[in-house]
């Protein structure tokens, strides 16, 4: 009998423990605030998806664990190693092939991704069309920390404050001044927004949960961002205050006849949203020189992409209204981009299973760069993956040069391409690590050769800049 009881004792203790648990998931009460981080910590997702051991390395800082992928050099092209200052040793030379004397016709690349450096992980390089590195940008995160500190030290203990961690995922969003000075967002969880200038020395810190893009308004004044996947975000490019803010909620208010935004609700369980509800990661205003191609929209009207949703949108900025969308001709696309003659150029992630089950002698996936006519829906392949082995599943960044030549940054493969109008790989940089191993890149971007105010490799940094 004694033993019954002790069986008994264990089952309803078992019992309301997976009772406390279940609630405390449902309902989001203790413990759920100790076991939820950890849960995250272990399975992860996305660049997170690695094991316990290896993102243990990372946050050490013993190895960027989080920031590595397989190396998948084309055995036919010839490689040489590029030259960066400052890395460290632990970690290869990058290498770059090029089918011409010159890699560009002028000009600069700038590359923004995880590099290894001494003192950071992250940075920007300018190449020039010779594929020298004529300078470096490294981010200065302890002056994100100062301004966290300095805004929470000014909150009473029930306010909201922010709480600064390192970036543990790769810093999306870059935009770049003749002046020499970058704008960018400082990474996954993000923390804020930085403007440094060309010697790497912080000019302006904006705290928030900005990520994806940042995009430059024609006069350089002002920058559009996302911010906390749930708003569009306008911010005066000098001093980093914040303009403008378009809320989804009021998206959807403003369109009670185009039901898009709200695809990932279950109306079935309590109205619970899916996770990642909407992912927006780019937001394209419409530049004024295109602007009489789109005669029914207004210069400024914004480009948006959510990836969750495989939608792009127009959206009216003042009224909020969506005067054009699109939805499943691509998969989890990046970077859409205005073109003349009302066509829009889209990077394709492609992440869809259903392709690699439609080509049984190739089963990979792909990743492609569209144009898509917004008139009649017409989707035409600019450049297709399965040419030279492209597929980046999440990122990514594209640029049409002035010669014609496409600018593909696919991220998860730590590699920059540019590809000709006949398809063909003309130039390729992979940011290597090791002799298996590449560090993922977020996006490179052509600049003119006039496009600074000054003389790029001739000015000089007293630290630790290029």
């Amino acid at each position: 009998m004694k033993q019954v009881s002790i069986f008994s004792g264990i089952f309803l203790l078992a019992v309301s423990l997976f009772a406390w648990g279940y609630f405390s998931a449902e309902y989001k009460f203790f413990p759920w605030s100790i076991i939820n981080p950890v849960q995250k910590y272990i399975q992860g997702t996305g660049v997170h998806s690695k094991k316990v051991t290896d993102k243990i390395m990372h946050d050490l800082g013993l190895r960027p664990e989080r920031m590595l992928k397989d190396l998948e050099l084309n055995k036919n092209r010839d490689y040489k190693t590029v030259a960066i200052d400052r890395l460290r040793e632990r970690r290869s030379k990058p290498v770059m092939f090029s089918r011409r004397e010159h890699l560009f016709s002028s000009g600069y690349l700038l590359i923004w991704g995880a590099f290894d450096f001494e003192n950071n992980l992250y940075g920007a390089i300018l190449v020039d069309k010779y594929g020298q590195v004529v300078h470096r940008w490294i981010p200065d995160y302890d002056s994100i920390t100062a301004t966290a500190d300095s805004y929470n030290a000014n909150r009473d203990a029930d306010d909201y404050k922010h709480t600064y961690q390192n970036p543990i995922s790769l810093p999306q969003g870059i935009a770049i001044y003749p002046e020499g000075s970058l704008i960018y967002n400082d990474g996954d969880p993000s923390n804020g927004m930085q403007k440094m200038d060309f010697c790497s020395q912080p000019m302006w810190t904006k705290l928030g949960r900005f990520s994806h893009e940042i995009v430059l308004q024609e006069d350089g004044s002002r920058v559009w961002t996302i911010d906390d996947d749930r708003c569009l975000h306008q911010i005066d490019a000098q001093s980093g205050e914040s303009l403008h803010k378009i809320e989804v909620g009021d998206i959807m208010e403003a369109n009670p006849d185009v039901d898009i935004l709200s695809i990932r609700r279950d109306d079935f369980t309590d109205d619970r949203w899916l996770p990642d509800f909407w992912h927006f990661n780019d937001v394209e205003p419409l530049p004024l020189e295109l602007a009489g191609d789109y005669l029914d929209f207004q210069p400024g009207d914004l480009l948006v992409s959510s990836r969750s949703l495989n939608a792009v949108m127009v959206i009216d900025p003042y009224t909020k209204k969506i005067k054009w969308w699109r939805v499943g001709a691509f998969s989890r696309q990046h970077d859409p981009d205005w073109q003349a003659g009302r066509k829009i150029t889209i990077y394709d992630n492609q992440t869809r299973e259903v392709l690699a089950k439609h080509q049984p002698e190739n089963p990979k996936k792909y990743s492609r760069i569209i144009e898509l006519d917004m008139d009649t829906y017409q989707t035409d392949v600019l450049y297709d993956g399965i040419q030279d082995n492209f597929y980046s599943g999440i990122r990514g960044k594209h640029q049409f040069l002035p010669n014609g030549d496409l600018l593909i940054t696919s991220s998860t493969q730590g590699r920059i391409m540019i590809v000709n109008d006949q398809g063909e790989t003309v130039f390729e940089f992979f940011n290597r690590y090791n002799e298996d191993r590449v560090l993922l890149l977020s996006e490179a971007v052509w600049i003119g050769e006039d496009f600074f105010d000054f003389d790029v490799e001739r000015k000089e940094c007293g630290h630790n800049d290029g």
